[in-house]
């Protein structure tokens, strides 16, 4: 009924749902060939109302001519338009393509898909508590209305000549986790589900009290958990599942969507891949990974996941990293990283650790540690044969483990050309570095005047001030070398509050260009904000930034 205060599970909430209902009734908007990919913009009935049907619009993209392909539904960001660029990309690797809209109208305009009145505010730009809260039940959130297009997309898919249906995966990017979540649930046509960069957890603060307002806030807090939080879909999980997660993501929670994979069905096969950089950062070796899994999966060719699992051991005052690989002789590469507590735990400071292998299918790293009063983690990725990367466990190393382990002395060099790419990573302030994992922009160490190494790109950043190894004082100087060819402007910044909400403080320096290494020295005064505002202090301060219009390369950065 509408309006009624109900506590929706994911059972009761999808009971009884014909995804098969009403006939598609496709209209086809235009259709044309691009460099042998066939792409059809069309309209099909969604969901059924009692005043109409919910009409999504959508692309379907495939390669000319082939017939019994693996297919993707594609889920897109919550709020923008679908991608014909990403339909494409993915055609273009062997996969018949969905990409629809679940929008319906908002700020962009164009196409969309049609909902009738009485669900018009799964129009995400008519969408207003329903998108954020729960007021009445699951049933009248946009999210519902969404994983039931979804769910009719899969279906929509399933019923074209060109598609192997025992070969279907569901894609979905960032927030759209949620609606993949639901949709991949209880959906036994899907062979994969992959959720990418997205939150798989979610919480809802409130003050506990008796008041009316505060009884009312926790009541919509269950029904918002029952029926339409991930994690209590995970539990229901029985769709292969696989995720990838930027452990610098601002919008996830790396912790908390580790453990929520713990709730996945034992039988049910679930990877993970951790990207130690953001998603802009991780290009094609993201897409590389995420494109052998669903090869794998879809063709029914893994079973189940070959996670290796990370432990510790304090020995002789130090800490020991411990990798176990299950499968050693299908094992390629084996990486482990490492990064000490910070105030939020997307801003950690990720760093690649060299690993020595001990025996047969067991590494061993020792890592400093700089505040034994703080937690430490660490996580593994093994590259299989085949080209497949798998992270194992999230390790936390907590303050009561470390009481043995003696203290490793702080420094002032936050990054020399011999570090390598270092704990840099590709990113841009004004974004937030949640950039598109598609982005092809690189990051690289090039060699400058003098045959002096460094760090090579146009935008790039590190969260290196969190981590407790390094020395920081509100009246330091942050110098650092850098070459460019040619005359330009470089922007220094720092970032503070990370994230929603965050502030950037930044200095543009002129670069005179030439054959020459030229120093730089920037005081935490120089670093202004909006209405002219400075940082705190260089404690308060979580990633710093580097941006120019042409390549530049940075060596020696020290805060002194």
């Amino acid at each position: 009924m509408a309006g009624e205060k109900i506590v929706y599970s994911p059972v009761t909430l999808w009971r009884g749902f014909d995804a098969l209902s009403p006939s598609f009734d496709t209209e086809t908007v235009v259709e044309f060939e691009n460099d042998g990919i066939e792409l059809s913009y069309i309209y099909f009935n969604g969901v059924a109302y009692h005043d109409g049907v919910s009409r999504v619009y959508g692309v379907f993209a495939r390669r000319k001519g082939k017939k019994n392909l693996p297919a993707i539904v594609l889920l897109g960001h919550i709020g923008e338009p679908i991608s014909e660029r990403e339909a494409v990309f993915w055609a273009k690797r062997g996969y018949a393509v969905l990409a629809f809209d679940n929008m319906g109208e908002t700020e962009n305009g164009g196409k969309h898909t049609v909902y009738p009145e009485s669900a018009s505010y799964a129009n995400y730009a008519k969408s207003g508590r329903h998108l954020t809260n729960c007021d009445t039940n699951a049933r009248e959130t946009c999210w519902y209305h969404w994983a039931a297009n979804t769910r009719r997309a899969v279906s929509f898919v399933a019923a074209q000549d060109c598609v192997d249906t025992s070969s279907i995966g569901l894609v979905a990017s960032g927030d759209a986790a949620v609606t993949a979540c639901m949709a991949a649930a209880f959906d036994d046509r899907l062979s994969a589900c992959a959720v990418l960069f997205g939150v798989c957890y979610q919480d809802i603060e409130i003050v506990e009290g008796q008041t009316a307002e505060q009884i009312e806030k926790a009541e919509e807090r269950e029904r918002w958990f029952a029926g339409i939080a991930p994690q209590s879909y995970l539990m229901h999980m029985h769709t292969p599942f696989f995720l990838c997660i930027a452990a610098n993501s601002a919008k996830t929670d790396l912790d908390k969507t580790y453990d929520a994979l713990g709730l996945i069905p034992k039988e049910t096969p679930w990877a993970l891949w951790i990207s130690d950089k953001l998603p802009g950062s991780s290009g094609d070796v993201f897409v590389r990974n995420l494109d052998k899994w669903l090869t794998l999966r879809l063709k029914k060719q893994i079973d189940n996941a070959l996670l290796p699992v990370v432990d510790f051991r304090v020995l002789r005052g130090r800490l020991n990293l411990i990798v176990r690989v299950p499968d050693e002789e299908e094992a390629q590469d084996v990486n482990i990283y490492f990064a000490r507590e910070a105030a939020e735990n997307s801003v950690r400071n990720w760093n690649k650790i060299n690993l020595e292998n001990i025996a047969d299918g067991i590494y061993r790293a020792v890592v400093d540690v700089y505040d034994k009063k703080q937690a430490c983690y660490a996580y593994c990725n093994v590259r299989y044969k085949g080209g497949l990367v798998l992270s194992g466990n999230l390790m936390e190393i907590g303050p009561d483990k470390l009481s043995a382990v003696t203290e490793s002395r702080k420094t002032k060099i936050i990054y020399n050309g011999q570090m390598g790419l270092g704990s840099f990573q590709v990113y841009r302030p004004a974004a937030g570095g949640e950039t598109s994992f598609y982005d092809e922009d690189k990051l690289e160490v090039k060699q400058g005047p003098d045959e002096i190494r460094g760090i090579c790109g146009k935008s790039f950043a590190t969260f290196a001030l969190n981590d407790s190894k390094y020395l920081k004082n509100d009246d330091g100087i942050l110098a650092f070398d850098v070459y460019s060819k040619d005359p330009q402007e470089l922007t220094v910044s720092v970032v503070v509050d990370y994230g929603d909400g965050q502030k950037i403080y930044g200095v543009t320096e002129k670069l005179i260009g030439g054959e020459l290494w030229q120093k730089v020295c920037v005081s935490l005064a120089e670093l202004k904000g909006e209405r002219g505002r400075v940082p705190g202090s260089w404690s308060l301060c979580e990633v710093l930034c580097f941006e120019a219009e042409r390549e530049v390369i940075i060596n020696n950065v020290i805060l002194n």
